[in-house]
This record gives C-alpha cells, structure tokens and sequence, in this order.
C-alpha cells in the first residue's frame, strides 16, 4: 500500500478532506467505504430540505387505496430526521404534524440552529413549556397555522427571524414581545406584513430591539419610526427597505451617510434630492447595492460641477463610484434623455474605480441598447466582472453583437425575456 493510499484511511484525514469537498461531492463519496461513510455522513446531514412530494399533502387530498402505508412513510421519515445527532439546519414545506409527529418535531427543535417552515399544518398544538436553546434562525411563512410568535418567544438565543403574515394582531403581539425583552439577541429582522401600513406599527417594532444588524421590510420607514431607527445606525449591516414617493424624505441618504458597517443595502424609488444633496455616502466597505430610481424628467441639474453636463445618471454614477468594495450592483428605473445610454463619455467611465465588481445589473426603460462601444469598455476596465444583465431590446443586432464580445471573454451576459434556446 502506498504512503499516498495509506493516508487517505485514517479518519481525521478523510474528516479534513470532507469538509473541504462540495456538498454533492461529498454525498458521492458517502459510497466509496465504510471509513469514508462514517467519517463524512455527519457532514452531509448537517442540513435537510423537505417538500410536498414527500409529504403528499395528505390532509388536502381525499383518501387513496395505501394511503395507509403514506402515513408510515411520514413517520419513518420523522424517526429517521429525529435520530439525526448532527443535524443543525431543517426546512419544512407543506408539513403536516399531528399528535404522532408531534414529539419528533419537538426533539427536532431542540437540537437544530435554523429551522424554516413553509405552510406547516399543526393538527396539534406546541406544548408552551418547551424551549429550543439552539434555534437561532426561524422562518415561519404566513400559510402556516402555527403560532409563530409564541414559537419565537420559546427561542431564547434567537438571532434571525423571518416573519409573514397579513393580519394585524400577530404584528401587536410581536412589538409587545420585544418591547418587553422577548428575543434579546435578535439581530436580523425581515419582515413581510401585508397590513402593516401604519409608520407607528413599525416604530413599535424598532424600539423593541437591540443592536440591530439586519433590517428588511417591503414598507417605509417614516417620520415616527425614523428616530428609534437612528440608533441602530452604527450596528446595521444590511438593510432592505421600500421608499414610497412623498414619505421618508431624505431616508436613504441619511442611512448611506450614517451606517459605516453597511454591506448590503436595496431600496426602491429614492428622491433626486438624494441623489444631488447631503453628506458623502461613508459605507465605504458596502459589498452589495441595488436601487430602483424614479429620477423623472426635468433635464440636465448642475448639482455637481456646475456645467450642463452633469445630468442626473451622471450624479448617481458618480456617488456609486466612491464605493470602491462594491461587488454586485443594479441599477433599476427610468433616467430620460440622451443621457440615459450607459455609454463612455456618459458617466460610465466613472464605474472604473469598482475594481471588485463582479456582478453588474442595468434594469431602465431606456436602456434598450447594449452599445459595442459600450462592451468594449466594460472589456477594457472591469476586470473582475464575472456576470452583466440587463433590460436590452431582444434582437437587436447591435446588442447581440456586444453581447457576443463580452461572452467570449468569459463574461456571463444575459438580459430579460432571453431563452434557453437563445443562449445556446
């Protein structure tokens, strides 16, 4: 036996190459021995991911001959998920938990750290005495029966907390659990609440919570909830939030000149006060940006140099240039006039300075053309970018020609509407 053979039979080794391996690699190597089995099995079920395939959805359906046998299955699964020793991330969808299940998903939820459900159907309730010490990151989608918030509140290390729903109470209830030290640790966040409309209800929610890192939420933050939202400023990471025209003026340009740790952050239609006015954009160590700008149509501004030529698409540019660690950026909306064509001369020289950019998305209505002046460019000066996407016409040749350019330099180029067929 060779040394090189010898080596890759001894445990802590095939432990080490194991977690180096990618997940269907290391499923393939599962078969190889029974060294290789028991050395890397604890790595692949590390996490599980559920669908109504396996479940079938039996309570939504009318009984069928062996239906009987479904219902075995379903529990052989549950023994099986809850022997799982190393099991730390579980996703659920279209779950049914009845009073045999029951105490499987309970052990479950002890042992794990990320637990999502999707339209879970609770035929028993959770016994409120029970805790998950672990559980860190909770999803509970707004099709599920299950009390999510009581589920929270038995999360005492609870960092990330995904929230749908489209009634009110649950929304109080919540505010009323942070505002009285429910969820100490929550860090992150997201919320999709289909009746919150109120600034107020969102104020309650801010105020609750502490060191704030990750924010999402598809409503505004406005006048009453602003001030609580401040003081997370020097903590938040990310944040994703939506600006409806006429409210929470100035909002993102404060947050862009006041939230130093940022790293990702995406919003919808900001003011060209935002744009033009305020202090420098300081989260110089942003990763991600993605605005969606409804800049309208009132003509070249000399908010910048004072000339004519520094129209809006140029002033948005150039406040995007001074993000040097920027690694995905979109841009989305309508900019009119002849400056609206991302070409050279135009504004996009000044994207030369996002030497990290690897993903590039230009989503307007007036961006119809992807110029070959234009791809030659992007060739020429960012060097790092892997994937470009766009909003360009479907056959016009001149696009298709850029697009061709850009291909054979190993850029991913694609743009909406294309289809398979197009692309091979």
């Amino acid at each position: 036996m060779s040394a090189a053979s010898s080596l890759l039979e001894v445990p802590e080794i095939v432990c080490m190459i194991g977690h180096a391996l990618p997940r269907r690699v290391q499923a393939s190597c599962l078969c190889l021995s029974k060294l290789w089995h028991n050395a890397i099995a604890p790595l692949v079920w590390q996490d599980i991911a559920l669908d109504d395939d396996i479940f079938a959805r039996r309570n939504e359906r009318p009984p069928l001959e062996g239906s009987e046998e479904l219902s075995n299955i379903d529990i052989k699964i549950w023994q099986a998920i809850s022997d799982m020793s190393n099991l730390q991330e579980l996703t659920l969808v279209y779950p049914v938990v009845d009073e045999i299940t029951l105490p499987y998903f309970e052990n479950i939820c002890t042992r794990i750290k990320v637990l999502w459900l999707h339209s879970v159907h609770m035929v028993a309730p959770i016994a409120l005495t029970i805790t998950f010490p672990l559980l860190q990151d909770l999803l509970i989608s707004m099709y599920s029966n299950i009390d999510a918030i009581a589920f929270a509140s038995q999360c005492p290390t609870l960092e990330i907390f995904q929230f749908e729903t489209n009634e009110l109470e649950p929304c109080q209830r919540l505010a009323q659990l942070l505002n009285s030290g429910g969820l100490p640790r929550l860090r992150h966040l997201d919320l999709e609440l289909g009746s919150l409309h109120s600034d107020k209800d969102m104020a309650s929610f801010i105020q609750g919570m502490h060191g704030l890192r990750k924010f999402e939420s598809a409503h505004t933050i406005g006048p009453l909830s602003l001030p609580g939202f401040r003081s997370h400023f020097s903590t938040i990471t990310e944040i994703t939030i939506g600006i409806h025209r006429g409210e929470a003026h100035g909002l993102w340009q404060e947050v862009m000149s006041s939230c130093p740790l940022l790293i990702l952050a995406k919003t919808c239609q900001i003011s060209k006060n935002e744009v033009f006015y305020g202090a420098p954009w300081i989260c110089n160590w942003i990763k991600e940006l993605r605005l969606n700008l409804r800049l309208g149509s009132d003509g070249p501004i000399d908010a910048v140099t004072g000339t004519e030529r520094e129209t809006m698409p140029y002033a948005v540019l150039k406040r995007i240039s001074e993000l040097k660690a920027l690694e995905k950026l979109c841009i989305g909306g309508y900019w009119p006039g002849k400056t609206a064509e991302l070409v050279p001369g135009e504004g996009l020289e000044l994207l030369s300075s996002l030497r990290r950019l690897k993903v590039l998305t230009l989503l307007s209505d007036t961006w119809s053309v992807l110029h070959i002046e234009t791809a030659e460019w992007i060739q020429d000066h960012l060097e790092a970018l892997e994937v470009l996407s766009g909003s360009w016409t479907l056959g016009n040749q001149m696009t298709r020609n850029a697009v061709a350019l850009l291909r054979r330099c190993g850029i991913d180029v694609h743009w909406e509407g294309e289809t398979k067929f197009e692309r091979n």
